[in-house]
């Protein structure tokens, strides 16, 4: 390796720009026999600022590095003595150098060096839309990729089939399962829909990154259904086993009626949107019932009612974008989840408020040159394998 070679490479060291392959070679060559004396210039000239340009965030590592170079300090301000690592300079700065290289390849490892991110033109890479996509998980905890040329999943008394294909071979065999409380659990991913009928008849439609865990078998005293995410919820009547959708800290009751929640981690509010029938929401020692075209917010303050338009939160399960004066970010979430794209926004979150409805089925760049309407700057970055939607609002307006 050549002098200037060396310095490049224990410069880029130094401002933490060196990947693991880098840091490899500069061991190496530490290591070696190689220029000994300019190596022992670059190390005192580390040692000397304790390697301060090093930008190594994890304080765990930060303070093995303080230590060893506060040790050095301390040997160097002694004029009486001849501290130990003045007799092998060589061998006591690599080492110093080599530990804190060995922090930085662990370092690197656990967080691999971020490129930077490049614009991409949907002109020629589009993002296209969601679809159909969802993993089930056995009772076992076997995991099974169910296809995207399927609309849903059947869960019978016996076997689980596809909805649209009855001739396609049964996914899986429930007879070698006793233990009829056993969960599954069916999840779809950012970008992803897809249908599940249970046992009794229900249908649940499940909107993109949602789970539902439910029974190998439902008992006879209940129906019993786990939610996170969003679903849409046709329930099969039964009035002697009430059916129970428990999302977070709130539990729905329905003796059979259809419904819509949204309860993303993310979210701040649990919303569930009666289509028809009659539901009840526990939440706590609270008991509330909903009317048809009457939405609840539940939160860390507590449950609110309010009467919505319906369709703007059902739209999803028809293939729908459904705005009715929705806020900027409720809107931009929505296509987050649907794009599998992250938002992101430059400057203040747009104060507007959309109206309208178009279809789910559009690329990315259509639904952009729709929302570019209400005057909001989009723009598109990768970085990796992640790509970000950078909003940027020039005035407040609507968009209807």
């Amino acid at each position: 390796m050549k002098r200037d070679e060396l310095i490049e490479l224990f410069y880029k060291y130094r401002h933490n720009q060196c990947s693991a392959e880098d840091v490899k070679r500069l061991i190496q060559y530490i290591k070696s026999d190689h220029d000994q004396e300019f190596v022992q210039r670059l190390l005192d000239s580390a040692s000397n600022d304790g390697f301060s340009n090093a930008e190594i965030s994890d304080p765990l590592i930060q303070k093995s590095l303080n230590q060893v170079f506060f040790k050095i300090q301390k040997h160097k301000n002694k004029p009486t003595t001849v501290p130990f690592y003045r007799k092998r300079p060589i061998q006591w700065s690599a080492a110093v150098l080599l530990i804190g290289m060995f922090f930085t390849i662990w370092y690197v490892g656990r967080n691999p060096i971020v490129e930077a991110p490049r614009i991409v033109d949907l002109e020629t890479h589009d993002i296209a839309p969601g679809g159909n996509r969802a993993k089930l998980t056995l009772a076992d905890g076997r995991t099974i990729t169910l296809s995207e040329e399927q609309t849903g999943i059947v869960i019978g008394k016996e076997l689980i089939t596809y909805t649209d294909d009855k001739n396609a071979p049964p996914l899986w065999r429930q007879s070698n399962v006793t233990d009829g409380a056993a969960e599954l659990a069916i999840t779809t991913p950012p970008g992803g829909t897809y249908r599940v009928t249970l046992e009794d008849g229900t249908n649940v439609w499940l909107n993109a990154s949602s789970t539902l865990t439910y029974p190998l078998h439902f008992s006879e005293e209940a129906r019993y259904v786990k939610l996170s995410g969003e679903g849409y919820f046709d329930v099969q009547p039964d009035p002697n086993t009430p059916f129970f959708v428990e999302t977070g800290n709130q539990v729905i009751k329905v003796l059979g009626t259809e419904f819509n929640v949204m309860a993303y981690p993310d979210d701040e509010e649990v919303k569930t949107t009666l289509v028809e029938g009659s539901v009840e929401l526990w939440t706590g020692s609270r008991v509330t019932s909903l009317k048809p075209s009457e939405q609840s917010s539940f939160s860390r303050d507590g449950i609110h009612i309010r009467s919505v338009n319906v369709e703007t939160y059902v739209g999803w399960k028809k293939g729908e974008f459904v705005f009715s004066g929705a806020q900027f970010q409720e809107a931009m979430k929505q296509l987050g989840r649907w794009y599998d794209i992250a938002v992101v926004y430059d400057g203040e979150v747009p104060v507007t408020q959309f109206y309208g409805s178009f279809s789910r089925d559009l690329p990315l760049s259509a639904t952009l040159e729709i929302l570019k309407e209400a005057n909001i700057n989009f723009s598109v970055h990768q970085t990796g394998d992640r790509k970000q939607l950078i909003v940027k609002s020039q005035k407040k307006y609507k968009l209807d």
